[in-house]
């Protein structure tokens, strides 16, 4: 008798991607049977016990409550992969603040609550971009010359509120040299480096996601990367996360880190032949 293991995903998505496919591939070739199940209706398709793999969600940033709600449900019989408590706490973009405010100079792009904590830090940019606490793939996502637009763009769009945003500088090099991801599973309870890649964005654009026209490659990240990865992955409220993805924007110089995503984020698996089965003896881990 096979293991077996849930991947969710959502309701338009109820075969999950071509990433995920890949993983199961090799799950498959390791003895596990898999799952996709969408978590807005999970009741009565999950048997307890089984692990959970979250893996694209896509629009849980819409439903944010419904989403956590649901997980707290699960987690009291299955496994989650990731934890609930990691889910939670990367769920709002506050601990990318919260890291900002504990690293060194030159590690973490420089992040802010809103408009007035960036003014009392006495920080000067040319250009900011503004995020939603809680969002992904840059919707709601803008990039804007100076202060006045910021206040602008909140008068204009009175459904957003202040204290759901928060502002980072535009690193302007994201338009030539792009963002680097990294990759890693957990494996043996070792943070293990699996790949990276390299994302630049369209002429003409700051967006680095494929579906805004990004084009994407793998690259050798700097070694100094991984380890500057591997420590934020241990101070970060992330306990026991199967899979991360550490994004990098060059600024001022440095590669600093602009967000840490381990909910649903694309893992480009598909860019390295030995990262789906890597994933996949992440995985297998949670089905003995």
């Amino acid at each position: 008798m096979m293991n077996e293991v849930v991947f969710l995903s959502y309701k338009d998505l109820p075969n999950g991607t071509d990433d995920d496919n890949l993983a199961k591939r090799e799950l498959i070739r390791l003895g596990v049977n898999v799952q996709t199940v969408p978590w807005e209706s999970y009741e009565n398709l999950i048997t307890p016990h089984i692990p959970c793999v979250i893996r694209s969600p896509w629009n849980y940033t819409q439903n944010l409550n419904s989403f956590l709600n649901t997980l707290e449900s699960l987690k009291s019989t299955n496994c989650l992969l990731n934890s609930f408590e990691t889910i939670k706490n990367n769920s709002s973009k506050n601990y990318i603040i919260g890291l900002y405010k504990s690293s060194a100079a030159g590690k973490v792009v420089p992040s802010f609550s809103g408009v007035d904590t960036l003014n009392n830090s006495g920080a000067s940019f040319e250009k900011l971009v503004v995020k939603p606490l809680v969002g992904a793939s840059s919707v709601n996502t803008f990039l804007l010359e100076s202060f006045e637009e910021v206040d602008c763009l909140f008068k204009k769009n009175p459904t957003f509120k202040k204290e759901d945003f928060f502002i980072q500088p535009y690193c302007k090099e994201v338009e030539t040299t792009g963002e680097v991801s990294l990759i890693f599973f957990n494996i043996d309870g070792r943070k293990v480096f699996s790949h990276a890649v390299i994302k630049k964005p369209m002429l003409g654009d700051f967006r680095v996601q494929e579906e805004f026209g990004g084009n994407i490659a793998k690259i050798k990240p700097p070694e100094n990367l991984i380890t500057l990865s591997q420590n934020f992955l241990g101070e970060l409220s992330f306990p026991d996360f199967l899979f991360a993805r550490m994004d990098y924007l060059l600024f001022n110089g440095h590669w600093c880190l602009s967000e840490a995503e381990l909910i649903e984020p694309d893992l480009y698996l598909r860019v390295d032949s030995e990262a789906p089965k890597k994933f996949a003896k992440a995985i297998a881990q949670y089905c003995k």
